[in-house]
């Protein structure tokens, strides 16, 4: 399967919802050659039956090597978000469960287990409930103006795994050699055990989600950026430009909602088409809307397989059309998922087509000659 998420030309790439509910942005860094992080921010309007509006962010970041990692990563986030938005579970765990669960199974039939991929994700319905699944050392944090900022998710890494089994045994110097060795990843088969968490957002709390690369390489000038008090597209920036200027070694890619009390705002005013499932997301190549169309009936035995119309989408600069490559593949990502396991996993077959697309500055993409 081609990329599905490709970070923009250069290598450094943000964006931003359009309903300004989140910021997010990439960089290759300047060690790496490629970018083996993905992420993406969507707005799904499900029907009330399927639980109503969610809003989903997730952040992957590959391994095993710059080909199977890029191709892991790529593959897992759109695997991810198409099972979002096929899912009929009422609660945001069960979807991002069966998403992650979903992902992990393409990933392991496309690597067989010789590369994989981290990935955190967060989930919020329109009560205000929300949860966060976490496989690997990518991170999720609560940031709160007045306290500060809280890392909700443990690392899935063989140190600390050793830590958590013998507190006393082994010393930091010889520890170092496992801190990038990960205990559980995506596409690792049937013995991946993501970590969930429920999570009772405040109205004034936002949810940063991170690659290794980001948390890693900023330190204590993590949390100042955060607690700035400036907009959640500023402080990606910054971030993005702090990890270059302090020769960050890995690829670094977050996610950052605005506070609960505007993205739950946001979510609730989304209005419900009961003949389809509209998504809006962004990725740092750009924002775009994509519909699935629900069957008035349809048997739940044959599930009849997405088909991806077209893809459309500008660059981080606004010039042309972007290639198929720089939006979500979800017609593929979801086929499969369909075919496999939509009765088991609660998913439906829907055709898809993708309504509009556009780049960071949020104008229509010319149409195509």
């Amino acid at each position: 399967m081609d990329d599905a998420i490709q970070p923009v030309a250069g290598g450094f790439g943000t964006a931003a919802m359009p309903q300004g509910i989140a910021s997010l942005g990439t960089t290759t860094g300047p060690r790496r050659k490629t970018n083996e992080d993905r992420a993406c921010s969507a707005l799904i309007s499900r029907p009330p039956s399927d639980g109503g509006p969610l809003y989903i962010a997730v952040v992957c970041d590959g391994i095993g090597g710059e080909r199977d990692g890029e191709k892991s990563a790529a593959l897992a986030i759109s695997t991810f978000v198409a099972a979002c938005a096929a899912s009929s579970e009422r609660t945001a765990a069960a979807v991002l469960s069966m998403a992650t669960r979903a992902a992990n199974e393409a990933v392991y039939s496309l690597t067989r287990g010789q590369g994989g991929t981290t990935l955190v994700a967060l989930g919020v319905t329109a009560d205000g409930r929300a949860s966060i699944i976490n496989c690997g050392d990518s991170r999720a944090y609560v940031i709160k103006p007045a306290s500060g900022i809280r890392q909700l998710t443990h690392d899935q890494t063989l140190s600390a795994a050793i830590r958590q089994a013998e507190p006393q045994f082994p010393s930091k110097l010889e520890m170092a050699r496992f801190e990038s060795e990960l205990g559980n990843f995506v596409g690792i088969g049937p013995d991946m055990r993501p970590e969930l968490i429920s999570h009772q957002l405040q109205g004034d709390e936002s949810v940063l989600l991170a690659s290794d690369g980001t948390w890693g390489a900023l330190g204590v000038v993590f949390d100042r950026i955060f607690l700035s008090g400036i907009s959640v597209n500023e402080c990606v920036r910054r971030v993005l430009v702090t990890v270059n200027y302090a020769d960050g070694a890995d690829n670094a890619t977050l996610v950052l909602t605005a506070s609960m009390e505007k993205l739950l705002s946001e979510l609730r005013k989304i209005r419900i088409d009961f003949s389809r499932v509209n998504v809006s997301a962004s990725t740092p190549a750009g924002s775009f809307v994509i519909s699935y169309c629900l069957p008035v009936l349809q048997s739940r035995e044959e599930p009849a397989p997405p088909i991806l119309e077209r893809t459309k989408g500008k660059g981080r600069k606004g010039k042309g059309r972007s290639s198929p490559q720089q939006g979500l593949d979800l017609g593929s990502a979801a086929r499969r998922r369909s075919d496999s396991r939509g009765r088991r996993a609660g998913t439906r077959g829907k055709a898809i087509e993708v309504v509009e697309g556009s780049g960071r500055d949020g104008k229509e993409d010319p149409a195509p000659e």
